[in-house]
Parts: structure tokens; C-alpha cells; sequence
């Protein structure tokens, strides 16, 4: 009997030890190799989940069915695997340590070095850690997850509702890039009051921040019952700069939806550019104590149905026979359909504006109508289309722009569209040999690319690199920027004369060439 109890106390400490961090009991039954390699067994495990998470979102991202539903599925897939397989690490290294506690000598630190005291320690408490990550899993698969929705959408919760992620960015120019770490704005007796409309009735429960003279972040605001808004400043000139909402308790179950604020820019002549604002400095307001004055007036709109291509797959294989369809929209009198070319790189997709077309009350456009060219290409080409609806005094009331879950296609038919602008340029229609022309193209293309490089290492104002990358670009394929951004790059560098002959000549390459009036500001 007192041998029996002897074994049990001589068991317990180990036990104990190993229960709570996994390897501690190892290091008192002096088996320093088991411990270590426990550890190693906890910090390989994760490593190799990890890499499966990793594999098994681009695997998501890279076929036409990646959904949110399916990411969803591959987290809880991936906390079983962390939960079963720590367990079971854990229960090994338990009884391992008790059979081993059992033909030992007693547990015991006599003797130890303070570096070996420490060691153990520390490698005892990184084990606890890779073990409450297994608790964690365990807890996070098997509570309750009032968030998540099969409709692919994603539920928070906000003191007082349930509300739906609803993410848009109502932006007027200014906002600095960073706005997220930008103080509160001082309060004061004066109202900035807006209100946000869906479908004519109030949108209840929206929340949004607002960046505010490109110093301010004003946050957790929330519409009433009313759909309004309202922050209270110091009276006198305020400019908004952005508008973020982050939730909507009242969103609609079916369909995806865009907010606008009447601001954005009309449709008229040929040519539409969404992004127009990036030129201008924000939405300047008054802002007083009277309550009855509002500011902001913005409307959430139901986005554009895509008929063809599928709006919840990417890449659907196409050939210019396919006609790109949608449904019509209430209140739309014009439609502009912009597609771009795609270029997927890792995790970063590049565009490149192939066409654009106006419809009058049309709701579809073929393939075939577009400009297209047989290449010896085996490659397939991906491309998107993003569609705007305008009503008859051109503002914007609805748009489908191609996301992460789908509304791309690829031409596999050998075909490549070809951009309007290079057609009326280069005539790239008129070249008879594939391969002639598919290295046309790949030199505009390259053309194209390193001119944005050059633009890119000015903006960082590194002109000797600028200089030296704008020396490749050939002049033949770049119609004029080669010569704007020379003259740019003379012009921060105070060499104005020279800068104004360069500008002149690119206009007398290209009289259509862009030269914005950033790039002759330090010459006057």
C-alpha cells in the first residue's frame, strides 16, 4: 500500500505539469528529448495546418465557384483538424509521461542549471500556448456562430440590433490614406445632419464614419428611424472627405447594393470616368445649429443584375459568339458597359481598359460587335465588365462591377479583344500575321507598363530611376507620354524651358496626349 501511494505522489506533479502546458511533466521525469520533441510535434502540426489554409484559399480563389459559404467551410474544416490533432498530441504526451513517471525516479529540479530551469520554462509556456490554441478551436467550432448566414453575407452585433456587413465609400476627395488612426473631430453647438434613403423610405440603422477636413475621423455614427444622421461640430466651414459605412441592420436578404450620393460624376458625351473625385479636395459644407438643415443626402441602390456572364463564378469560358446580358433597371435611360482586360499576379489583379460602349435602353452587348483578333495565343485571356446605369439627365443610379465571387469570363477561342483607343492608333485590326501582332500588342503593353513604373518612382521622387526606366520606353508605341513624362521630370528638376519643348512636342505627337497640370506646376 505505501508503495502504491508513493507511485501516485511521484505521479502527480508530472501529471499536473504535463496537463496544463503538455511537455512540463517530460522535464520532471528528466527526459529533456520528449519534451523537445512534443514541441517540435506542436510547432510542425500548426506549421503544416497553416500551409493547408494557405493551399486551399488560392486553391478557392482560383476556381469559378470560390463563395464566401466555401471559405467558411475550409475555417471549420481546418479548427476540427487543430482541435483533434493538438488533442492528440497532448493525450500522447500525457501518457508518456505517466509511464515514464512510473519507472523514474522521483520528480525532481535538484541540481538543474538556472539556464535549464529557464529553458524549461519557456518551452513549457510556448507549449501551453500551442494547447490553448486547440482549446480555442474546440471552442470556436462548437459554439454557436450567430453570424454567419448561407447567403454568403456575414452578421455583427451592435448594442440595440443585428446587423449586416455593408462596406461602401462614398468618397470627395482630400482624405488622407491613413484616415482610420485620425482623431475624433472637437465637438461642438453645431449640426452636420445627413440622411440616407433606400428605395424613398428611410435606411434605418446604417452605420458609417465620416473623415472630416482631412484631419478628422468621426466614428460610430448610426441613421435613426429616420435614416439621419447627425455629428455635432463646431459651427463654421467643415469639408467631408469620405463616408464609410460598415452596417446595415435593415439590409435586405436578397442581393448586393451601392450607395451613392448624387455627387458623382454625369454621364455625358462618350466617355465615362467614376473616379473623377480623386481630382478634387472634398465636399465643402456650413455647418450651423440650426437641426433642420441637412448636408448629406445619399441613396442606397440594388446593383445591377447580370445575367451573362454568371455574376457568382470567374473565369466562364467564352468565345465571341457569347453576348454579355443584364437585366434592365428601373429609371435607367442609358447604360455605359466598360470591359477590361485582366491580369491575375499571386493575390494583386491588374486591368487594362479594353472598350467601353453607350446603350440606349439596350440590355446586352455581343462579343462579336466588339474588336476582336485571331492570335496563335494558347493562353486564354480573362475579362471583366463592369456596367453603370445612368437615368435620362445622366446621373448614376445603379452599377455591377465584377467581384472576388465571380462575373468574369475567358475568350478561349483564341480571340483577343482589342482596345478601341491602340485599334484607332496602331490599326491593330489590319495586321494579318498572329504573331506580328501578338508582339505588337506585348510591346504597348510593356510600353504601358513602364510608363506607370516611371510615374510611380516620381511620385517617390526617385527621378534618376525614372530617368533611367523612361530611357526604355520606345517612342513609337507610347504616342506622346514618353515625351509628357520627360518634360515632367525636367520640370521638378527646375529645367522649365526644356520641360515646355518637351510638352510641346508630345502634343505635336499626340494632340490628344494627357499632360496633366501637376506636371507643369513647378514651372508655372
Amino acid at each position: 500500500m505505501a508503495t502504491e501511494k508513493k507511485i501516485r505522489q511521484s505521479v502527480f506533479a508530472p501529471v499536473i505539469a504535463s496537463l496544463f502546458t503538455g511537455i512540463g511533466g517530460h522535464y520532471l521525469n528528466r527526459r529533456w528529448d520528449k519534451a523537445i520533441l512534443f514541441l517540435c510535434l506542436f510547432v510542425l502540426y500548426l506549421a503544416a495546418i497553416y500551409a493547408v489554409f494557405i493551399f486551399m484559399i488560392w486553391t478557392l480563389k482560383s476556381t469559378p465557384s470560390g463563395t464566401m459559404p466555401e471559405f467558411n467551410e475550409i475555417t471549420q474544416l481546418l479548427s476540427k483538424a487543430i482541435s483533434l490533432g493538438i488533442f492528440a498530441i497532448w493525450l500522447t504526451s500525457l501518457i508518456i509521461t505517466v509511464r515514464d513517471r512510473k519507472n523514474n525516479i522521483e520528480p525532481s529540479i535538484t541540481g538543474w542549471t538556472k539556464s535549464g530551469i529557464a529553458g524549461a520554462l519557456i518551452t513549457s509556456f510556448l507549449s501551453f500556448l500551442f494547447l490553448a490554441s486547440g482549446v480555442n478551436a474546440t471552442f470556436s467550432l462548437y459554439s454557436e456562430r450567430p453570424g454567419y448566414r448561407d447567403t454568403g453575407s456575414y452578421e455583427t452585433e451592435s448594442p440595440g440590433f443585428s446587423s449586416h456587413n455593408f462596406y461602401e465609400y462614398l468618397y470627395f476627395g482630400g482624405s488622407p490614406s491613413n484616415s482610420r488612426n485620425l482623431p475624433a473631430p472637437p465637438t461642438g453647438e453645431g449640426k452636420l445632419k445627413g440622411r440616407i434613403l433606400f428605395q424613398d423610405q428611410p435606411a434605418a440603422g446604417v452605420s458609417l464614419a465620416m473623415v472630416l477636413n482631412s484631419k478628422y475621423r468621426a466614428k460610430d455614427i448610426i441613421t435613426d428611424a429616420e435614416g439621419i444622421f447627425t455629428v455635432s461640430l463646431p459651427p463654421g466651414p467643415w469639408i467631408i472627405n469620405a463616408v464609410q459605412t460598415e452596417s446595415w441592420a435593415n439590409q435586405p436578404e436578397e442581393g448586393s447594393f451601392s450607395m451613392y450620393s448624387g455627387r458623382e460624376e454625369k454621364l455625358s458625351g462618350n466617355e465615362y470616368s467614376r473616379h473623377d473625385y480623386f481630382k478634387k479636395n472634398g465636399y465643402p459644407v456650413n455647418i450651423t445649429p440650426d437641426p433642420e438643415i441637412f448636408h448629406l443626402e445619399a441613396t442606397i441602390s440594388k446593383d445591377i443584375q447580370l445575367i451573362w456572364p454568371n455574376p457568382k463564378a470567374e473565369g466562364i469560358k467564352a468565345t465571341v459568339s457569347d453576348t454579355i446580358m443584364w437585366e434592365e433597371y428601373p429609371g435607367a435611360n442609358r447604360y455605359y458597359v466598360e470591359i477590361k482586360k485582366m491580369r491575375r499576379e499571386g493575390t494583386t489583379t491588374h486591368y487594362e481598359e479594353v472598350t467601353s460602349r453607350i446603350l440606349h435602353n439596350e440590355t446586352s452587348i455581343p462579343l462579336a460587335s466588339l474588336k476582336y483578333k485571331k492570335t496563335a495565343g494558347k493562353e486564354p485571356t480573362e475579362y471583366s465588365a463592369k456596367i453603370y446605369a445612368f437615368s435620362e439627365d445622366g446621373t448614376l443610379i445603379a452599377e455591377f462591377s465584377d467581384s472576388f465571387q465571380g462575373g468574369t469570363f475567358l475568350l478561349s477561342d483564341g480571340n483577343i479583344l482589342i482596345e478601341d483607343r491602340l485599334d484607332d492608333l496602331f490599326d491593330l485590326s489590319s495586321i494579318e500575321d498572329p504573331e506580328e501582332f501578338e508582339k505588337k500588342v506585348e510591346a504597348i503593353s510593356l510600353n504601358k507598363s513602364r510608363a506607370t513604373a516611371v510615374l510611380t518612382l516620381i511620385d517617390d521622387n526617385l527621378l534618376f530611376e525614372a530617368e533611367t526606366l523612361l530611357e526604355l520606353i520606345d517612342s513609337e508605341y507610347s504616342q506622346g507620354k514618353k515625351e509628357a513624362l520627360s518634360g515632367y521630370i525636367m520640370a521638378l528638376q527646375g529645367e522649365c524651358n526644356k520641360a515646355n519643348q518637351m510638352f510641346d512636342k508630345a502634343q505635336s505627337i499626340n494632340p490628344d496626349v494627357c499632360i496633366p497640370d501637376t506636371y507643369k506646376a513647378k514651372c508655372g
